[in-house]
């Protein structure tokens, strides 16, 4: 797959950044990876599977996986050299509760474990519980948290968290890996737009009969139906605290579900979106993406610190 010199100077870089993680703790020490998703959201998996590979590349073992419902209240083995690498994501602040709910706890429980954030949008609907949370996270002394943008490492910084850095997604440790799966074919765009609780509504650039589709109608029904297998074992498996490596029972079914947005998405020469990660995979596919922001301003912050140059990218602000 052949891309301009501009984008591939953009993604060689964005992915040259995040080498720098691998300095932020002792990659021959036992490595606890923290909150891999465990959901159909394309853009979760695509995440994962980036973080994956950056362990892999760089010869980083790892010794637990766990998801969130999966944390037992004490991990058996652990010692204070074991290092907690918690996912990326979207998911640190007040709207996804759950796991930061678990991030926070797992800081408490291991004082003096070496804790890394990889890169995460930050975003609190409420200043009360946003002060509560950044003040917990504070207390630990031995962390590093990445914002995924200049916004969110402000608001960790501005929260008295004492280190701070600033990178890009996970994701993007996948530029060389991901290939178009055909040549595109459909003449309209693909509108691929959020249904979630992160959604702004009328979007404006969708013509009003416009086929949408969201990341849950883009996997195929039997995909769905294997998820739902696993996620009914491993919710077995979790609440019996059975000390399984429960990753290898979700794992296929991340990379079939990855495999089926790279199908749906091959298949256009233009993408119109509000989720993050089509806009990034669009990008990463080599087709034309338009960009508009979900509820939280989170794609126009991101394009904003690390997609500037790439001719591939038209971002389209305060729409309706």
């Amino acid at each position: 797959m052949i891309f301009d010199q501009a984008t591939t100077g953009v993604f060689d870089g964005l992915k040259e950044k995040l080498s720098v993680i691998a300095r932020e703790f002792d990659t021959s020490a036992r490595v606890v990876y923290v909150d891999y998703p465990v959901h159909l959201n394309i853009g979760d998996l695509l995440i994962n599977l980036g973080a994956e590979q950056f362990f892999k590349d760089n010869n980083i073992h790892i010794w637990r996986r766990y998801y969130v419902l999966d944390v037992p209240e004490k991990i058996s083995g652990v010692d204070d050299k074991v290092v907690f690498i918690l996912h990326g994501g979207g998911n640190f602040g007040d709207i996804w509760e759950r796991h930061q709910a678990m991030r926070e706890q797992l800081l408490e429980r291991y004082p003096r474990n070496r804790f890394v954030f990889l890169p995460q949008t930050v975003h609190f609907t409420n200043k009360v519980a946003a002060s509560k949370s950044l003040s917990r996270i504070a207390a630990h002394k031995n962390s590093k948290v990445f914002g995924r943008d200049h916004r969110s490492s402000k608001i960790l910084s501005d929260g008295g968290i004492p280190d701070v850095g600033t990178l890009p997604d996970m994701a993007h440790q996948l530029w060389g890996h991901l290939q178009p799966e055909s040549i595109p074919a459909a003449i309209e765009p693909l509108y691929l737009i959020r249904e979630d609780r992160e959604t702004r509504g009328n979007l404006g650039i969708v013509p009003e009969n416009a086929h949408r589709l969201d990341w849950d109608q883009v996997i195929r029904p039997v995909h769905h139906l294997l998820a739902g297998f696993s996620h009914r074992f491993m919710h077995t498996q979790a609440r019996l605290r059975l000390p399984l490596e429960k990753s290898r029972f979700w794992y296929p079914v991340r990379d079939r579900a990855v495999q089926d947005g790279i199908r749906v998405l091959s298949g256009h020469k233009s993408i119109v979106t509000d989720r993050l990660h089509a806009m990034l995979l669009g990008l990463l596919l080599g087709r034309h993406v338009t960009a508009v922001d979900n509820s939280y301003g989170k794609l126009s912050t991101y394009a904003d610190a690390w997609l500037q140059g790439t001719p591939l990218l038209h971002f389209v602000r305060n729409s309706a």
